[in-house]
């Protein structure tokens, strides 16, 4: 072949596999920084959670951690968005609304869409920073939430053998009786979930079909980041106030 041809297909060649691999290395190298980790006696605090109200200082600093990861997973939500949204499609209707619309309140509330809810901060994992932040009770905005042992005996639901968390609600109806709510924490080992570049976001969530009243008044939602450095999973207990 003649060598003035040779030429301008090897330089063609050569642009082609250099815009290929630079976008593969763009793509992949995608993060978005960690959020600071507390200082170690936060940390112990945090992990020695046991009976915790919205105004304790450790469920402050656990509501500080959780808004700032909810950040990032929106973050990573936008960025899915604009790369290939139709991985999003996996998610329900209503955690696509809470990821890409949602607005922190305060500690007891928040705004998505439209609407504003109460909120219980129920767990925060954050593997990196050695935190594991699930309180045997916690009382917020009048609810009374207890976890309660697991059954290793009845309801064993996940494919590893290790049962659902099981949570007790105790709220007073609109007409001043007292209900009690049973519900179970989704597992993130079977969530839908989207990638980019390196960072898994893993989230489900939705409303606890829990008869009428202010029983029927709860919702449930989590979401989880994952990658090859860090691991931190979220889980809220959402609710109407009446």
């Amino acid at each position: 072949m003649n060598v003035n041809i040779v030429m301008p297909l090897l330089i063609i060649a050569l642009v082609f596999t250099s815009g290929c691999i630079s976008g593969h290395e763009k793509a992949s190298t995608f993060s978005i920084t960690p959020v600071a980790c507390p200082n170690r006696g936060n940390v112990t605090v945090l992990n020695g959670a046991d009976n915790i109200t919205a105004n304790s200082s450790t469920y402050k600093v656990a509501v500080e951690l959780m808004e700032k990861e909810l950040g990032r997973a929106k973050e990573i939500y936008r960025t899915i968005e604009e790369k290939n949204g139709s991985e999003l499609e996996r998610f329900s209707n209503f955690t696509r609304l809470f990821l890409s619309d949602s607005r922190m309140i305060n500690e007891t509330a928040m705004q998505v869409g439209n609407e504003t809810y109460g909120y219980v901060l129920l767990f925060l994992h954050e593997e990196r920073c050695g935190i594991n932040f699930r309180p045997e009770s916690i009382n917020v905005s009048g609810l009374h939430i207890q976890r309660l042992p697991p059954n290793f005996t009845n309801g064993t639901r996940t494919y590893t053998g290790i049962p659902y968390t099981t949570y007790a609600v105790r709220v007073r109806t609109p007409n001043n009786e007292l209900c009690k709510v049973y519900f179970s924490d989704p597992t993130t080992l079977s969530a839908p979930y989207a990638t980019v570049g390196d960072l898994t976001l893993i989230a489900s969530g939705g409303w606890l079909q829990y008869g009428k009243g202010g029983c029927g008044n709860f919702g449930e939602v989590s979401f989880r980041l994952y990658s090859g450095s860090e691991d931190v999973t979220v889980y809220l207990l959402l609710f109407r106030e009446t």
